[in-house]
């Protein structure tokens, strides 16, 4: 089960993550890929329990159905009630900002980048 209070911390932390010290280039590139890594897996575990819930909500809201009125009922009814599901929402909530600190991470190493270039190129040096 997730943690949702770890989960908010997760993405709290992710303001200061993507932030790039200019200064520190090399350090800045030696954990970019180590942070990806982590977000990424916590992305995988939002993702993980978010189909498992869908699952169990898909088995009972069939069953339910069945058992009331002895029928099936219909896949968008089913599919309804799952979107709807207040433990399905807060999760794709988290799994779209989880998305969206991966693709600011994208950016930051994209940024790394461009700025180890302008260092390269002496944009940082004291003027002659």
């Amino acid at each position: 089960m997730i943690n949702e209070e770890r989960i908010k911390e997760i993405i709290s932390e992710a303001q200061q993550v993507v932030k790039t010290d200019k200064y520190s280039l090399d350090e800045e590139f030696e954990k970019q890929s180590l942070i990806f890594l982590n977000y990424s897996a916590y992305l995988a575990d939002v993702k993980l329990e978010r189909d498992e819930i869908r699952a169990r909500l898909d088995t009972s809201i069939r069953t339910e159905f069945s058992n009331k009125t002895n029928k099936t009922p219909s896949e968008t009814y089913v599919a309804t009630t799952i979107d709807n599901d207040s433990r399905n929402i807060i999760l794709t909530f988290y799994i779209n900002q989880l998305t969206g600190i991966l693709k600011s991470l994208e950016h930051k190493k994209t940024s790394l980048q461009e700025l180890s270039q302008l260092y390269q190129k002496g944009y940082y040096s004291n003027p002659k």
